[in-house]
């Protein structure tokens, strides 16, 4: 079973998400807990932009997408079974140890989202995240609308 929120106003959603968002309203760090695998599946230097996608399979018929826009520093691996993504509290952030500590000192707008699955604790440091499900195929665009250069 899986649970999406969506935490950046400026994103549309569908209908089935806005619900969503209405359930989740007391747990306002909790952007997204599904069991499914997902995978980094492109990550836009120029934009500042990672996106995380699970395709639909013979178990699910959904795709489901994960964007962090303005994406400072992560550290996740390339695939990866079950996503839980959450604001990182104080404490979490100084026990990952990883971050670079000129990062939010610079830019302290960002937010630091801690990233795990049913074997790795991740993060990643960026502006926004948003999530995202639809019915749409393997080869097809995302719903955000990156990956793809201009024309392709």
């Amino acid at each position: 079973m899986s649970a999406i929120a969506l935490v950046s106003s400026t994103i549309p959603s569908s209908g089935k998400l806005q619900n969503l968002i209405r359930g989740w309203q007391s747990m306002a760090t909790q952007i997204i807990n599904s069991e499914r695998r997902f995978q980094i599946w492109t990550y836009w230097v120029s934009h500042q932009q990672l996106l995380l996608r699970s395709n639909k399979s013979d178990n699910v018929s959904t795709r489901m997408e994960v964007l962090f826009e303005g994406v400072l520093e992560f550290h996740l691996p390339t695939s990866f079974d079950g996503l839980s993504v959450q604001r990182a509290s104080d404490d979490e952030i100084r026990n990952l140890g990883i971050l670079k500590e000129s990062t939010l000192q610079e830019f302290p707008q960002f937010k630091v989202y801690s990233v795990k699955g049913t074997d790795f604790i991740g993060y990643v440091a960026a502006a926004n995240c948003a999530c995202h499900e639809d019915e749409k195929e393997y080869n097809e665009p995302s719903f955000f609308g990156i990956g793809y250069p201009a024309g392709a």
